[in-house]
């Protein structure tokens, strides 16, 4: 263990070296990509890093250089969002992300709080333009859920604030009713408003996306927070109409343990195969969390139980199945979160030894390439590949930013804010 331990504190000093150093971004997007650099997955992702650095670090003189840069790369995001002026505000590509950057970062920083009142006032207006957009239409769009999850996420962010505005509560009560109308109406995805011909073929009839970062089930998580605070009755008949979708839809193995559910279900579609998937973003285990959450606020046994049998039953699939990546959307730090926090919750110490085990992987996972992490995928910056690639990002949900602060979090105990920014808390 002290190999790997040591091996870690490299990781975290050369992601130090090119934080520090120089803008990583900068010379990122001028060797292997060009993007918005306001997006969560670059100017942000590393305010965030060198927030929890500066947090978890105890000497003053390192502090100063953490803390320097730090302001460094937020003069360059806001110059970026000057730039790249934008109504989007989905926690990835829009507000939501730089809202969530400055919150962190004003937890123990303070003089940050009156750039966070000003985002949190433009957020504010954004999300009323947003909803009136897809309140006005009866349909649901494959396209919409962007929108959806945005909305959602500014509902889950307003939820957990110690104090609100009256306005900001009647904007989350606006919300909160649009998700329970959008849940009790059957949030199906008819073939018209599919977005590619493989999915028209596959889902003649329509289908539902259960998913916590694609579907229904980060709307629905929020409308639980909604109704734990609140006490709605007309969301808690919203929230059952969601869980039902999930209890109706999953897949047992040969001793008849739930191991999860597909992606994108219909009642329409007869022996539909189990396409497993371990994942946070759209996976059996983000789900299975997301419904163990659920469970909590809505004082479930039966739903508790099932999630959890979908992290013990995965065990299996997990060690005998190729994770590509290490990245938290859809490879090995997402997973080691889920696994630790299900650990924390219910104390299961098989749990704990897979997100150790986890950890220890990540860490050996790491190269001699300037950039430590080379990851793989399928999928790149919004590309879909008919083959693995290989890629180099920093960012935080498919990149090195958002692997090394998985790996702190598992060292620390602490995953916030990953934790509340992706629903899995």
């Amino acid at each position: 263990m002290r190999n790997i331990l040591e091996k870690y504190e490299e990781i975290i000093c050369k992601v130090d070296k090119l934080v520090l150093d120089s803008d990583i971004i900068d010379i990122l997007q001028g060797s292997y990509y060009t993007e918005n650099r306001s997006y969560l997955s670059e100017y942000p992702s590393i305010i965030i890093y060198l927030s929890y650095r500066l947090i978890n670090c105890d000497n003053k003189e390192y502090s100063k250089l953490l803390y320097n840069r730090v302001n460094y790369y937020l003069q360059e995001l806001l110059n970026s969002i000057k730039l790249n002026s934008t109504n989007n505000i989905s926690l990835c590509y829009g507000f939501m992300g730089y809202v969530y950057t400055l919150e962190f970062l004003s937890k123990n920083c303070k003089e940050y709080d009156k750039l966070l009142d000003t985002l949190e006032t433009i957020l504010l207006a954004l999300t009323k333009d947003r909803l009136r957009e897809i309140k006005s239409s009866n349909i649901v769009k494959e396209e919409y859920f962007d929108i959806i999850q945005g909305v959602s996420s500014v509902a889950r962010y307003l939820l957990s604030k110690e104090e609100s505005t009256s306005e900001q509560e009647l904007l989350v009560k606006e919300i909160l009713n649009y998700l329970a109308d959008l849940i009790i109406n059957e949030p199906t995805i008819y073939v018209e408003y599919m977005p590619n011909e493989k999915l028209r073929k596959r889902f003649p009839s329509g289908y539902i996306n259960l998913g916590v970062a694609h579907g229904i089930l980060g709307p629905l998580y929020v409308l639980a927070l909604g109704f734990e605070k609140f006490n709605i009755t007309k969301h808690l008949l919203s929230i059952e109409k969601g869980l039902s979708y999930y209890e109706n839809a999953f897949f047992t193995n040969k001793i008849g343990k739930i191991i999860g559910w597909n992606g994108r279900v219909s009642d329409n579609v007869d022996n539909e195969e189990f396409r497993f998937n371990i994942s946070w973003c759209y996976g059996s285990l983000g789900m299975a969390r997301v419904l163990y959450n659920i469970a909590k606020i809505i004082d479930s046994q039966k739903l508790r139980e099932m999630a959890t049998n979908v992290f013990t039953s995965s065990i299996d699939y997990l060690n005998s199945s190729e994770i590509l990546n290490n990245a938290i959307c859809h490879g090995r730090s997402g997973i080691m979160l889920l696994f630790n926090l299900m650990y924390l919750d219910t104390g299961k110490i098989q749990f704990k030894v897979i997100s150790d085990h986890l950890f220890k992987e990540i860490v050996n996972e790491a190269s001699n390439s300037e950039y430590i992490f080379v990851e793989r995928d399928i999928y790149f910056r919004g590309v879909n590949f008919d083959e693995v690639i290989d890629y180099i990002d920093f960012g935080l949900l498919n990149g090195v930013s958002g692997i090394v602060l998985a790996l702190m979090a598992q060292r620390t105990g602490n995953a916030y804010p990953l934790d509340r920014m992706l629903f899995m808390q």
